[in-house]
């Protein structure tokens, strides 16, 4: 399967006109404000030097792109000195309505924006996009981004968030040039997703376990709101076996509004197939399990996947609800059973996983997931992980 991240960027550069022509280049102070000065913006977006996350389950997988969005010129200090909308249609190429088309900063084309007051020196420049909440439009970003709130289930409009510091370049002619830092041998700013991709497509039985059902799979210990620029709302974490909840469909811990966002529901269950699978394992490599049985995802290619709110201390569980499953040596099958996982570390190197980053995607490989019939639990539980057993993961950019 292919990548799923691509940053997109944009190209900013802001250049101060002075009224003032005797003013040589050792004459004019770059950091001082002086009387009747207005500044120039050239923004530009480019997605085509970077991948980025995927839009869908595989194998239809489309790069997210600029929709909507808001674009915010502040000061050194955050106050909005201008905002423009991001459209679809109806803005012009320098904002003069206060609305740029994307197409006009997007495949190469660039927009200015004229007579921006200079207290933007030393300011910076902010996007929001894809944003499907109100986002006041004046006062100062910070208050702005402290005060915002999106949800989860949001992501299927798929935030994209960016910010730089304007950086004072050069003074050519009287005219000074200001832009953001250099990334990647261009003065830009970066725009990327708000959240971090989670994907596995399988899970494999072993030891005494002959047969199973996958009929529900969970996502616990995770972030339900963010602000817009992705930083977890901490008090939002979801830990739903260190509260006790029920773990079924439509419960407490997962209700039907968030089907597809935090959890899925298979009805009838998965069964399982017997085979023997090669397992990869933590540090690289991999070992045949013989006689296994595995559940894949329903359609070939296709993986259960959520988008997540990104911590770098919080890591994700996957809980799998199963029925049917059928254990040597006893007569009948065990109607209903959990397995949890949480331990990753990177397949590469058997680096621990301690939590998640922004933009990224952690797939685990194919027949990572494995659990026997010492795993198996009547309730969700942190210790019905294979807790003394890492599970290998790898981190796509």
């Amino acid at each position: 399967m292919k990548k799923f991240f691509n940053h997109a960027t944009i190209l900013l550069v802001a250049t101060l006109f002075t009224l003032s022509a005797c003013l040589t280049e050792n004459e004019l102070r770059p950091y001082d404000p002086i009387d009747g000065e207005s500044v120039s913006v050239s923004i530009q977006f480019d997605q085509a030097e970077f991948e980025t996350r995927a839009v869908g389950p595989p194998p239809s997988l489309n790069a997210p792109t600029i929709q909507t969005g808001d674009l915010f010129l502040v000061s050194s200090t955050g106050a909005i000195i201008e905002h423009f909308a991001i459209v679809q249609a109806g803005g012009t190429a320098n904002g003069s309505n206060g609305r740029i088309n994307v197409g006009q900063i997007t495949g190469g084309n660039r927009a200015t924006i004229p007579n921006v007051p200079a207290s933007i020196r030393n300011g910076e420049v902010v996007f929001i996009g894809n944003n499907t909440s109100v986002i006041t439009t004046t006062g100062n970003i910070n208050d702005i981004i402290a005060a915002s709130s999106i949800d989860i289930r949001n992501q299927s409009s798929h935030y994209l968030f960016g910010r730089a510091p304007l950086q004072y370049v050069s003074t050519n002619a009287g005219v000074q040039t200001w832009a953001p830092p250099v990334v990647s041998g261009v003065r830009q700013l970066r725009v990327a997703p708000v959240v971090a991709r989670l994907e596995f497509n399988s899970l494999v039985g072993v030891g005494l376990v002959q047969g199973f059902e996958v009929e529900g799979v969970f996502i616990d210990n995770y972030f339900r709101q963010a602000r817009v620029t992705g930083a977890p709302i901490m008090t939002s974490l979801r830990d739903n076996i260190a509260a006790n909840r029920v773990f079924d469909n439509n419960s407490s811990s997962h209700p039907t509004a968030f089907l597809g966002h935090t959890w899925d529901w298979h009805n009838p269950g998965l069964p399982s197939a017997s085979g023997n699978f090669d397992i990869p394992r933590p540090g690289g490599g991999y070992f045949t399990a013989h006689n296994a049985r595995r559940v894949m995802h329903t359609a070939a290619g296709y993986v259960w996947y959520y988008y997540l709110f990104a911590h770098a201390t919080t890591v994700p569980r996957i809980v799998f609800r199963l029925r049917n499953v059928q254990v040597a040596g006893e007569p009948n099958p065990r109607p209903v059973q959990f397995v949890t996982f949480h331990n990753f570390v990177r397949h590469a190197d058997g680096t621990t996983v301690a939590g998640l980053s922004p933009r990224l995607v952690y797939r685990v490989p194919l027949n990572s997931l494995v659990f026997s019939e010492h795993d198996l639990r009547g309730e969700p539980s942190t210790l019905s992980t294979l807790s003394t057993r890492a599970i290998p993961i790898e981190i796509i950019e």
